[in-house]
């Protein structure tokens, strides 16, 4: 952050097209962030072969990571200026367009999720929504999983959606 305020790097100068993210590039950095882990579901999947069930969840799983989208590259660009180079999350606001967010502005109930495992953006990381929100009820779970199990592994029905749909349910009226 520091060196991003003293140099005022930016990226905007540099053609989109370079930062183009292709869908399968995308896709092997994901699968990268554990090398282990992948080989090791594949070595579950072929013990499991015979469970209907948790084929199915992998092959749910499987073709999320397999059929991403590409990342447009104007879009990849203002990512690594703002969020990284600046660390505007950090501070709670961020220009995006033409306009100027303040995330002290939220002042809805916020229940907000970290993955145990993920390797994308840390517990640590993730539980400074907490500081940066204005919201006078707030709320952070760890949840079993990395950056997509949280929500799509085969712990978040029991985990994460229970949690999820018992905070609305409070809400709901």
């Amino acid at each position: 952050m520091k060196t991003h305020d003293w140099s005022q790097s930016r990226l905007e100068p540099l053609d989109s097209k370079l930062f183009h993210t292709p869908a399968d590039l995308l896709s092997l950095g994901f699968k990268l962030t554990n090398p282990p882990g992948l080989v090791q579901s594949y070595m579950d999947l072929v013990r499991n072969i015979g469970d209907r069930d948790y084929v199915t969840e992998y092959m749910t799983m499987g073709q999320w990571f397999n059929d991403m989208v590409d990342y447009p590259g104007a879009v990849v660009r203002e990512v690594i200026e703002k969020m990284i180079l600046g660390n505007s999350l950090a501070s709670g606001r961020m220009t995006i367009g033409e306009r100027r967010v303040d995330f002290g502005h939220v002042t809805q109930d916020l229940l907000a999720f970290g993955g145990a495992s993920d390797r994308i953006v840390s517990v640590r990381a993730a539980r400074e929504i907490l500081k940066v929100v204005g919201s006078a009820e707030k709320r952070f779970e760890v949840a079993p999983g990395g950056h997509a199990g949280v929500f799509a592994g085969s712990k978040a029905p029991a985990q994460c959606w229970r949690v999820i749909a018992d905070w609305l349910a409070v809400r709901a009226d």
